[in-house]
């Protein structure tokens, strides 16, 4: 993703100002996975719940389902979650071929947040290293984690931001 990104919006690289438009992909709405899981003939609500806290909405795990051959889903879903591990073998490889040599340390920010380090000193005490290129490449390059001012903030520039994920599947 990031190297894709970076040919087209790199000033040095042979692809740079060639692009007309860039079209970011989300994630399939609700009522999408609503429709799939009726034409796969596994709808209720608990089962689009499952899928949509889950999965995320990333399209390429109801195919997951449906390669998975079974009928009831919640035999699918153990398929693909115990038997196969697919979901934990997913993140890691997409973190170690997106990150390179500092998945670790993106692997540790990513995981520190997921545990309710929000501030940017709580994550690099929990860490152990300096975060601050590697939130800011989190936030803007690969989109993982968002910086939200709270709520209640009495200043509307300073005040200490928090992190959150961004990315359901992380």
């Amino acid at each position: 993703y990031s190297l894709v990104e970076k040919i087209f919006t790199g000033s040095e690289e042979p692809l740079f100002g060639r692009a007309s438009e860039f079209i970011r992909l989300g994630y399939l709405p609700v009522h999408i996975q609503k429709e799939i899981l009726e034409d796969i003939g596994m709808y209720s609500g608990e089962n689009l719940l499952h899928t949509f806290s889950i999965f995320d909405g990333i399209p390429r795990f109801y195919e997951e389902i449906l390669e998975t051959g079974e009928k009831v889903f919640k035999n699918a879903l153990k398929e693909l979650i115990v038997d196969k591990e697919f979901l934990w073998e997913e993140g890691f490889n997409m973190m170690r071929e997106e990150f390179g040599k500092d998945y670790s340390i993106y692997h540790s920010i990513l995981s520190a947040i997921a545990s309710g380090k929000r501030t940017r000193n709580d994550i690099e005490q929990a860490t152990g290293s300096s975060a601050g290129g590697y939130l800011h490449n989190l936030e803007k390059v690969y989109r993982l984690i968002k910086k939200e001012k709270p709520i209640f903030s009495k200043s509307e520039k300073g005040g200490i931001r928090r992190y959150y994920l961004a990315d359901n599947f992380y």
